[in-house]
């Protein structure tokens, strides 16, 4: 999923490249890519999720607890949601504040 980039730019969708400090790309994209995976997987466990809840009312049981981890799996996946839209605002913020992208 990760690509390799010159060190001082990122692709930024429509936008172009974008300068950055090496360092600071580096480990923006890194930490984006991850909040980015961990969606993607928070998302494939509460579908798990879901279908071990319709198995189980299906048969009959209790699924109490199943519906309560369901819940905490909603619950951190919305916090990673949370922390990459925080990364990508303040990218944005902070190079708003250097000028706008240069």
């Amino acid at each position: 999923m990760l690509q390799e980039m010159p060190p001082d730019k990122i692709p930024l969708d429509q936008l172009g490249p974008v300068k950055l400090h090496k360092r600071d790309a580096t480990q923006r994209t890194v930490m984006q890519e991850e909040a980015k995976t961990r969606l993607a997987v928070m998302d494939e466990l509460i579908g798990e999720q879901k279908s071990r809840i319709a198995s189980a009312r299906g048969e009959g049981m209790d699924v109490s607890l199943l519906e309560e981890q369901l819940k905490t799996l909603r619950v951190s996946r919305e916090e990673y949601f949370t922390a990459l839209k925080r990364l990508l605002l303040d990218f944005v913020d902070g190079e708003d504040a250097k000028g706008g992208l240069q």
